[in-house]
């Protein structure tokens, strides 16, 4: 699960080093776990985070998943903003700005095919959408573009 929020990017996942109720948080910046771990500790032990050097995750926390799924939760309940790029708390970090970016504006080309696709294959009389089962956009459409959602 990639998942972006205020406090950083985690990759998480359960590996074999985790046991069934634990996961493996991964990030590309300590900071990133640090921050999180406060959110869920109030504190940061730099012991806990785990550093391999050439790992593609360099930065790793291991947790119970309730941990998680609560941070999460909380996560969602504390959304206030009406764009998540402009609510970002990294907005100094140009570096990490562009890298959010890059990941948003790589998704949105995508969204651009997958609707280029769709209208190919709707002139050619072909409504199977490669996209999503069944030519739609995905449940609950309403048929609306969105152009500017995030």
């Amino acid at each position: 699960m990639w998942v972006f929020t205020r406090d950083g990017f985690f990759s998480v996942i359960q590996d074999k080093h985790c046991r069934n109720e634990e996961i493996m948080v991964r990030a590309r910046c300590r900071s990133d776990l640090c921050r999180l771990a406060i959110k869920l500790q109030g504190y940061c032990d730099d012991d806990s985070i785990l550093e391999i050097a050439h790992a593609d995750y360099r930065y790793r926390l291991k947790m119970n998943k309730t941990l998680w799924a609560d941070y999460l939760h909380r996560q969602a309940l504390d959304i206030n903003y009406p764009n998540v790029k402009n609510s970002m708390m990294f907005q100094d970090d140009l570096t990490r700005k562009e890298a959010f970016f890059s990941v948003w504006r790589t998704l949105r080309t995508w969204q651009d095919k997958l609707e280029e696709d769709r209208a190919k294959q709707s002139l050619s009389g072909n409504n199977t959408f490669r996209g999503h089962p069944g030519g739609g956009r995905g449940p609950g459409s309403t048929g609306s573009t969105g152009s500017n959602r995030q």
